[in-house]
């Protein structure tokens, strides 16, 4: 039985990036639907159609007189609405130039299954050797009132790469983008996105805020997913290619995992089980 519905905005300006995604989106359709959410024209509708053939595709459009900040705001709502009138039981938001290995998804639903309201990975971002994942214990609660004096995402305080090699396998969080995360039904009826006007900062950063005032935290898992922004080398510095290597850790995770507690409550593929 299905119980992920996996919604993904996107737009031709990350076509760059389509096969790629494809490969892996493929992996999660035993466990979930898939909604993608076009932003583009009716020509990309059709590309995505052709391309994903097993996902529902719905436009949205962005007027002229929308600000991105207004329309993001929109484009986030749109996705917990299609969580909230679908019967699944999670919600997986995923951005489309986001690489999510099949292990990290497993571990991902896993912990959902076990009980969390908000699961995610830790975010590379390029070349940059941060990530976003804010340690609990590394700053004060994210409430409303320090967002709105924080410029966005990149003024809160991010877990490094070396951060994360000293972090236990799982650990709990005030934030985790929702470019890649998990989310139970019950935060996405009691946390709605909110536009603010009179501070231009992203819909993001002021759902994280209600969501910590409400009393949510994240778990943060220790693995490792890429954001392949436009622009950014395919390659990492050592040649090795991007791609090739988040499919490896994918592999790698699922032979790690204790695969007996998915075993037995179904929740992973057969082909996926050791």
């Amino acid at each position: 039985m299905k119980e992920v519905l996996i919604t993904i905005p996107t737009d031709g300006r990350k076509d760059y990036v389509l096969d790629e995604f494809i490969t892996y989106l493929n992996h999660f359709t035993p466990y979930g639907e898939v909604i993608v959410i076009n932003t583009g024209d009716k020509k990309y509708e059709a590309r995505l159609k052709e391309k994903i053939p097993y996902a529902c595709v719905v436009n949205l459009t962005k007027t002229e007189e929308m600000t991105k900040t207004e329309f993001m705001y929109i484009l986030r709502e749109k996705q917990r609405e299609l969580f909230l009138t679908s019967k699944m039981k999670y919600h997986m938001m995923l951005d489309s130039d986001v690489l999510v290995p099949i292990g990290v998804f497993l571990r991902m639903f896993a912990s959902m299954k076990e009980g969390f309201h908000w699961v995610g990975p830790w975010y590379a971002m390029g070349y940059s050797r941060k990530g976003y994942c804010y340690p609990a214990d590394a700053r004060p609660l994210v409430g409303n009132a320090k967002i709105l004096t924080t410029p966005g995402k990149e003024g809160l305080d991010n877990l490094t790469r070396e951060q994360l090699i000293t972090m236990p396998d799982a650990f709990e969080t005030e934030v985790i983008p929702l470019g890649c995360s998990m989310l139970s039904r019950d935060i996405m009826n009691n946390v709605k996105f909110e536009w603010c006007k009179l501070v231009q900062i992203g819909e993001d950063v002021m759902w994280y805020g209600n969501a910590s005032e409400k009393g949510y935290k994240a778990l943060c898992l220790n693995e490792e997913v890429d954001h392949i922004s436009n622009g950014v080398s395919r390659d990492y510095y050592d040649g090795t290619s991007r791609f090739e290597a988040v499919m490896r850790r994918g592999d790698d995770i699922c032979k790690k995992i204790d695969m007996k507690e998915l075993r037995e409550s179904k929740i992973a593929n057969p082909q996926y089980v050791n």
